[in-house]
């Protein structure tokens, strides 16, 4: 439950959203995302109430990878994609560079075509995580907003400063969840609930 949060973010800015379990960190990410409605209150996205905006074109602008994010049965290039009509597999490469799976990917045997089983069981944690990112880069073209919540907690150091280093460079507005000290040093600001 949240209960009297005002928080300004700046575009461009990367906020790291930690606090303890039941705090309210998903439910924030949830309200940003526009899956919950606030109860009291108001959002605002560039002085334009979030509830007033349309969903639809309001999420394409959007980045979302969740703590409890999965892949699904198909290929590489299908779950970066997200199963979208007309592939364009330059800008999945792209999008696979950017969140550090490019690499990975090209040594596997087939490559983008390569199955990833049921829910990513052919990948890594920290691999399936890099491919989820890759589809929120995919699916919104360099997102206005990027929301991860824990998004890079099984990737190692080096791999998680390069993810993070490549969104950085993209000058988008990040908000982490993350409990993660590592994450935390990067971020701009950090709130704490």
């Amino acid at each position: 439950m949240l209960d009297e949060v005002e928080l300004a973010i700046v575009p461009g800015e990367f906020i790291a959203i930690e606090g303890d379990s039941g705090t309210g960190k998903t439910t924030f990410v949830k309200l940003l995302c526009k899956l919950l409605a606030p109860s009291t209150g108001e959002i605002l996205i560039d002085d334009i109430r979030l509830a007033d905006l349309d969903t639809a074109d309001y999420r394409r602008q959007i980045g979302v990878v969740m703590q409890d994010d999965d892949l699904f049965s198909g290929s590489l290039l299908d779950n970066i994609a997200g199963a979208e009509d007309g592939v364009d597999a330059a800008k999945a490469e792209e999008a696979a560079r950017l969140a550090g799976i490019h690499d990975d990917i090209a040594r596997m045997p087939m490559r983008y075509l390569t199955l990833v089983g049921h829910r990513g069981s052919t990948l890594s944690g920290g691999q399936r995580q890099r491919v989820m990112i890759a589809r929120a880069l995919y699916r919104y073209r360099k997102p206005k907003l990027l929301i991860l919540d824990e998004g890079t907690a099984h990737l190692n150091d080096a791999l998680q400063q390069r993810v993070l280093d490549n969104l950085a460079r993209l000058g988008m507005t990040i908000v982490a969840v993350s409990h993660d000290a590592r994450v935390l040093e990067r971020a701009d600001r950090i709130i704490r609930l």
